[in-house]
């Protein structure tokens, strides 16, 4: 099962979160925030395994992204 929300307060930014349960991998937690300014806009992902917060860097991942839209 997962679930995932977006909020965008501003023209400019949009926060983003979500949850998974899994017998395979347990819960998991990801969290994101975007920027947009013009043409750019920039993504940027962290996701947590095991728990809300893990107790070391293995269950921690991090993605970013940058889009130009022409």
């Amino acid at each position: 099962l997962a679930v995932g929300l977006e909020y965008q307060p501003s023209h400019y930014i949009h926060l983003r979160m979500g949850g998974r349960i899994s017998k395979e991998y347990g819960l998991s937690t990801s969290w994101g925030l975007g920027i947009l300014s013009g043409i750019v806009r920039w993504d940027i992902g962290i996701r947590l395994y095991d728990a809300l917060i893990p107790k070391s860097t293995k269950g921690l991942s991090v993605a970013t992204s940058l889009i130009l839209r022409i």
